[in-house]
C-alpha cells in the first residue's frame, strides 16, 4: 500500500519512491521515543470561534489554522491519520491535516527493512459537501467515514440520513458524492463503516447495509445513540441490556451479546484498541469496566472493574500497544492504569477540578506513548509522556478556548513502525 496526498504526488515523483533529499530534521532524539512521534499533529477545536488549530509535535509549534463553517461539535480522524472529519449542526466538513505517508511496511526495492516515509504539508479545508438535518454523529473506520444525521418528523424533506464515503474519494477530481441512506425520523443512532457495509444502530436495532442497497438485520433492538468502539476485529455497541459484539465470519457478520454486570447502567462511552480484544466501558461512578473479547465461543467472561479515585471523563487504551489506560478524571488528575489488573501506575495533578457534564471542559487525546490534554481555563494544551510516569513534555498556549482535540498524522496500520528517512517538508 502506498498512500500520499494529491498535493504530494509531484514531490514524491521528484524525490523518487524511496530516495531523494529527505530533510534530516532533528536527529538528537532520545532513543526511547516512540517512532511515530514525528508524524503527530494535535488538532484543537476552538469553543469560541469556527476554526481548528494544528500543532506539529515534532516542531512543537502551531503550523496552521483552518476556518470552519461553524464551531465544531465533534471531531474524528481517518484510520490513515490524514483527514479530520468535523461535525456541527446540520453539516460536516473535512480537513486535511497535512501529513502524508508512503508505506513501505513490507520493505522496498532499495531498502529491505520495513519503513515508511513521512511528508508534511500545510493543513487545509477540503471542499466536500456533507449536509443533513440535525447534529450528525460521526465515525471513521477502514479508510471510510460514516455520518448519521437524526433528522426530524416535520416533513419528508427533513428525514434522517446516514452517509458514508471512502477517504480515497477526497483525492478524486471531482470527488464522488457520499453514499446516502434515508432513515426514519428522528433517528438517534450511529453509522459505522465495516467490511464494505455500513452498520446502522439505534432504537430500531442494528442493520448492515451494502452499497447495492441490501440490508441484513443483526439485532432487533439496541437503544438510542449507542456508544461504539472497535477492538481487534470486533465492532462493539453499547445496547440497552448488553454489549453487542459484531465480527466478520467469511463474508458474513456474526453477533454475540455480553450482558452487563448486575445493576450496571448502559455505558455512555466505550473505548477499544486495534490490536487488543478488550473494550473499556464507563457505566458511571468512579470506575471503568473491562470486557474481554478474546473467546466468545463459550460463556461470556466476567468483566473486570478498574477503580479510580474520581469519575473518569475521558479515557482510552494507549494507542501503540494497549498495555496501559490513560484517564482524565473530573478531579483534574491524569491517571495511568495497568490495562490488565487495573493497578495505578502513575498519576499527575494537572488541572483544576471540573464536571464531566460541562459544555466546554478539558479533553484527552492520545497517540502512541503520548497524551494531550486541553485546558480551556488557562487556554493551553499539555503534552504528557506515557512511558515516563506522565512526565510533562510540552505546554502550548493556544488562541481562543480549546475544547475538543484529536491527534492526526498517525496511520493505524503503521503506527508502531519507524520512518527510515525521517521527515520531508
Amino acid at each position: 500500500m502506498q498512500r500520499v496526498t494529491r498535493s504530494g504526488i509531484a514531490l514524491l515523483l521528484s524525490l523518487g519512491a524511496c530516495g531523494g533529499n529527505d530533510d534530516d530534521g532533528d536527529r538528537s532524539i532520545r532513543p526511547e521515543m516512540h517512532p511515530s512521534w514525528r508524524r503527530a499533529r494535535v488538532v484543537i477545536a476552538d469553543a469560541d470561534a469556527p476554526r481548528l488549530s494544528l500543532i506539529d509535535v515534532e516542531l512543537s509549534e502551531l503550523v496552521g489554522e483552518v476556518p470552519l463553517a461553524r464551531p465544531a461539535s465533534a471531531l474524528t480522524v481517518s484510520s490513515s491519520g490524514e483527514h479530520v472529519l468535523v461535525a456541527h449542526g446540520g453539516s460536516a466538513e473535512v480537513v486535511y491535516a497535512g501529513v502524508a505517508l508512503l508505506d513501505h511496511s513490507e520493505g522496498a526495492t532499495d531498502a529491505d527493512a520495513p519503513h515508511i516515509h513521512v511528508y508534511k504539508f500545510p493543513p487545509k479545508r477540503i471542499d466536500y459537501p456533507l449536509d443533513g438535518v440535525g447534529q450528525p454523529r460521526i465515525t471513521a473506520h477502514e479508510d471510510r467515514f460514516g455520518l448519521l444525521f437524526p433528522g426530524d418528523d416535520t416533513e419528508p424533506a427533513r428525514a434522517g440520513s446516514a452517509l458514508s464515503f471512502a477517504e480515497a474519494t477526497l483525492y478524486e477530481e471531482p470527488p464522488s458524492p457520499p453514499e446516502r441512506l434515508t432513515l426514519p425520523s428522528p433517528y438517534a443512532g450511529v453509522a459505522f463503516p465495516l467490511s464494505g457495509r455500513v452498520l446502522i444502530a439505534g432504537p430500531e436495532g442494528v442493520t448492515a447495509h451494502t452499497p447495492q442497497g441490501a440490508a441484513t438485520t443483526l439485532a432487533d433492538t439496541c437503544g438510542a445513540s449507542p456508544a461504539l468502539a472497535w477492538a481487534a476485529g470486533h465492532a462493539v455497541l453499547a445496547c440497552d441490556t448488553a454489549l453487542l459484539v459484531i465480527q466478520r465470519s467469511g463474508s458474513d457478520l456474526t453477533t454475540t451479546a455480553i450482558p452487563y454486570a448486575d445493576g450496571a447502567a448502559r455505558p455512555a462511552t466505550l473505548q477499544g484498541h486495534p490490536d487488543r480484544p478488550i473494550v473499556l466501558a464507563h457505566h458511571g461512578e468512579a470506575a471503568l469496566t473491562r470486557y474481554d473479547l478474546a473467546d466468545l465461543t463459550g460463556a461470556a467472561p466476567l468483566p473486570t472493574r478498574l477503580s479510580l479515585p474520581a469519575e473518569p471523563c475521558d479515557f482510552g487504551l494507549e494507542p501503540g500497544y494497549g498495555k496501559t489506560v490513560t484517564v482524565l478524571a473530573q478531579d483534574g488528575t491524569i491517571y495511568q492504569l495497568d490495562a490488565d489488573d487495573g493497578s495505578t501506575l502513575a498519576q499527575r495533578d494537572l488541572l483544576a477540578p471540573f464536571a464531566c457534564t460541562d459544555l466546554v471542559r478539558p479533553r484527552l487525546a492520545q497517540t502512541p506513548a503520548r497524551a494531550y490534554v486541553s485546558d480551556p481555563r488557562q487556554r493551553e494544551v499539555h503534552e504528557l509522556w506515557l512511558d515516563h510516569a506522565l512526565e510533562r513534555l510540552n505546554q502550548w498556549p493556544v488562541q481562543g478556548t480549546p475544547s475538543l482535540l484529536v491527534v492526526a498524522g498517525i496511520d493505524e496500520e503503521t503506527r508502531n513502525l519507524g520512518d527510515l528517512t525521517d521527515v520531508s517538508r
